[in-house]
């Protein structure tokens, strides 16, 4: 099991277009320079190139804050507030492609504890992926009825039983390879970068796979993630599973452990 997110967190999030990678360095070149004696947990990385910082106690966190708004360049650049826990996300496998979001909404009539005692729905449709013959779609779901979804371990849609898993969306880049973005916003899209491992050089001259998030991960973190893999191949990226528990650690399960199995 992951550990919950504690009480004891900030959440920064950027007033322009940047990258959560970008707005990490920035802060902790910032932290470093006036020598912070605030001590910090971790800092997560999160949508729309946000940041999530964590530290063990209230008083470490007062003193974060203290420095973040002392600090001209990080109050100009940073929205600051308390963070949400976001609502648990599944993915409902298999829907014929001409399901649309509004048909969708009816699982409710199948499935009556997704909907309060005033007939309000318990959940919302996200978005689709389409598959190779059909639709998969994105839903969230109230922390209130997540266990319960997973107990009866379907959906009554229509005329059929659907199945359902959790759904972790992480973003990450096509171009660069990185987390926290998409190409759309790849603060590189301009550079030559290598389709296989993220690296500085064209694909087609690529002469060994890296892994591009776990080789930084080893040189900013000390950690020890294996690196001999492609980026996007989440089997086996170590980095991509450190992404999973962060979203995780920030998501609502409605569970005493705070955690999906």
């Amino acid at each position: 099991m992951n550990a919950q997110l504690n009480n004891h967190v900030v959440l920064l999030r950027p007033k322009k277009d940047s990258s959560s990678e970008d707005n990490r360095k920035l802060v902790e070149n910032v932290l470093i320079t006036r020598n912070s004696p605030a001590r910090i947990n971790r800092i997560s990385k999160v949508s729309k190139g946000g940041l999530i910082i964590e530290a063990p106690t209230k008083e470490d966190l007062e003193s974060l804050e203290a420095e973040i708004k002392c600090v001209s360049t990080l109050g100009e650049q940073f929205e600051i507030s308390k963070p949400r826990r976001r609502r648990p996300q599944i993915i409902i496998l298999g829907l014929p492609n001409d399901v649309d979001k509004e048909r969708l909404k009816g699982l409710s009539s199948k499935n009556h504890y997704l909907c309060d005692v005033n007939n309000k729905p318990l959940f919302e449709v996200n978005f689709s992926i389409r598959a190779r013959f059909n639709t998969n779609w994105v839903v969230s779901v109230d922390p209130s009825v997540y266990k319960r979804l997973f107990e009866f371990q379907g959906l009554y849609f229509e005329f059929t039983r659907l199945r359902f898993d959790n759904f972790f969306g992480i973003k990450q880049c096509r171009h660069c390879r990185k987390f926290g973005h998409t190409t759309k916003w790849c603060p590189r899209a301009q550079d030559v970068l290598c389709g296989n491992c993220g690296l500085e050089h064209p694909t087609e001259s690529c002469k060994e796979v890296i892994c591009v998030n776990c080789r930084d991960a080893n040189q900013r973190s000390g950690t020890t993630f294996k690196i001999n893999h492609k980026p996007n191949d989440r089997s086996k990226c170590e980095s991509y599973e450190k992404q999973k528990a962060n979203l995780v650690r920030l998501t609502d399960y409605g569970l005493p452990s705070g955690s999906p199995s």
